[in-house]
């Protein structure tokens, strides 16, 4: 669908899904490469930083400490 923004998308995914949806905040937020957007089925939104940062570039650990509502 034309004019989403990411974190829209993701929001219908997560609900579709029923899942938890990580995505990356915008390429202008300061904080994009340490943060990522997660997403809960009902909607909810959370800032959220990785557990470990720089490690497996195919896998994304959060620290569920740092969940942080937007």
């Amino acid at each position: 669908t034309a004019g989403l923004t990411s974190l829209e998308v993701a929001t219908r995914v997560a609900a579709l899904l029923g899942e938890e949806v990580l995505v990356s905040p915008p390429a202008d937020d300061p904080a994009v490469a340490t943060s990522w957007f997660l997403i809960t089925p009902d909607g909810k939104r959370f800032r959220a930083s990785e557990a470990s940062p720089g490690g497996d570039e195919d896998s994304v650990d959060i620290d569920r400490a740092s969940l942080r509502p937007l």
